[in-house]
C-alpha cells in the first residue's frame, strides 16, 4: 500500500523523492542543460525509486572529446551527489552531429 500525500491520495514516485529530498528526472535534466552550454538531455529513472538514473546527453562542447572526459564533464555537474542521493548514473554522450 502506497504512502498518502497530504491532499490523502497515494503519493507518487515524484512525492516520495520529494520526502526522501533526491531528485527527480527533470530537476537532473535542468541540472545537466543549464551547467553545460547547448547540451540536451534525457534522464530516465531506471528502478522507479529515485536513485538509479540513464541520462543520455548530447552537447556541441563534447567534439573533441574522449567518451571518459565527456563522462567527466557530466558527473562534474553533481559533484558530490553521485554515491549520495544519486546512487547511480549511467551515461550516454555524444557531440551534437
Amino acid at each position: 500500500m502506497g504512502r498518502s500525500n497530504a491532499s490523502g491520495s497515494v503519493a507518487t514516485p515524484a512525492d516520495l523523492a520529494t520526502l526522501r529530498n533526491v531528485p527527480t528526472t527533470a530537476e537532473l535534466k535542468q541540472r545537466i542543460e543549464a551547467s553545460i552550454p547547448g547540451a540536451e538531455a534525457e534522464v530516465v529513472d531506471l528502478n522507479g525509486g529515485g536513485d538509479h538514473f540513464r541520462a543520455t546527453v548530447v552537447a556541441p562542447e563534447f567534439a573533441g572529446l574522449s567518451r571518459i572526459e565527456q563522462h567527466r564533464r557530466v558527473y562534474a555537474v553533481f559533484g558530490p551527489d553521485i554515491g549520495g542521493p544519486i546512487h547511480a548514473l549511467s551515461l550516454v554522450t555524444r557531440a551534437e552531429a
